[in-house]
């Protein structure tokens, strides 16, 4: 009895190891297209009068899609990236991209590596995703000069892409960037203590370190806070006081490291991680619009 309770032992010891080395590491970086949250999302119009789908080849050779809503004014006054969340698309900005447009700036809306009809099996966390929305840019400049002045809004993991973008690409010239986290280390650590209701500091390393070698990109340069520390030009972060999936101190010390003068700090009181939009509504976005005229003007922006 004694012996086969020793193999049972063994057997699932093997087990849940080789669920940790091979399948655990693979939830925190490959996207299941089929589990989208938005299946129910509107779509972008086909009316090539508002704009225009895009399916643009990376550095890698990866596809990315994106729709391009053109600006609804006779001077265009310059284009907005939108970088949605994990597990998303770029549906989600449909109702956002036909109001910057209507402000008179282009909306470029994102499918990110692995989500969507983009391509890709991995989430980089920006990694290689920001050499994408590069290659989005050059593409952009190349077909006019209507897109020299180019900012990101990035949202959660687009936040994060967002801020790592703007250090590596000096083209980036705002952002807007909420409900994002600073450390991928810590992002793991906190999704461990969620989703598997266990985390250790070690466990975390090993998770990484194997999400690395699945990859074949080295997760430790996904590092917002550290690019936060060579960004100097305009940046709004945002966060929902309330939010249980990304800390709102990670905001904060993404804010603090920036080393804009024209930085600004928004926390909502009320908010979440998923329903800043909604509490905001009209105003929020408003908000947004000032801070983007702003620093095409170059007019100071009031820092708390």
């Amino acid at each position: 009895m004694l012996f086969w309770l020793t193999i049972s032992g063994l057997i699932l010891l093997l087990l849940l190891l080789a669920i940790g080395h091979f399948y655990a590491p693979t939830l925190i970086v490959r996207i299941d297209k089929n589990a989208s949250k938005l299946k129910a999302a509107p779509a972008f119009s086909n009316d090539q009068q508002q704009g225009e789908e895009l399916s643009i080849s990376s550095f890698d050779n990866t596809p990315i899609s994106g729709y391009w809503t053109y600006a609804q004014t006779a001077s265009p006054k310059g284009t907005v990236i939108l970088l949605h969340g994990i597990r998303s698309q770029k549906e989600l900005f449909v109702e956002v991209s036909q109001y910057i447009a209507q402000q008179g700036y282009h909306a470029v809306a994102l499918d990110l590596r692995a989500h969507g009809k983009s391509g890709g099996s991995y989430c980089t966390f920006g990694v290689q995703e920001k050499k994408d929305i590069s290659t989005v840019v050059d593409y952009l400049q190349a077909l006019s000069d209507e897109h020299d002045y180019i900012g990101i809004w990035g949202v959660s993991l687009g936040g994060a892409i967002g801020l790592q973008t703007m250090q590596a690409d000096l083209r980036i010239q705002f952002a807007i960037i909420e409900s994002t986290f600073s450390e991928f280390r810590a992002i793991v650590h906190d999704y461990c203590k969620d989703t598997l209701r266990f985390n250790h500091p070690r466990l975390t390393q090993y998770l990484i370190g194997r999400a690395s070698q699945i990859a074949k990109v080295n997760y430790q340069e996904a590092a917002p806070l550290a690019s936060c520390h060579q960004i100097d030009r305009p940046v709004m972060i945002v966060h929902g006081k309330h939010d249980q999936k990304v800390n709102v101190n990670y905001a904060k010390a993404n804010y603090e490291a920036l080393q804009s003068p024209a930085k600004e700090w928004v926390e909502m009181q009320d908010a979440d991680h998923y329903n800043i939009w909604e509490l905001g509504g009209e105003a929020y976005y408003q908000k947004i619009i000032n801070f983007i005229n702003k620093t095409q003007s170059c007019q100071p922006i009031e820092t708390p």
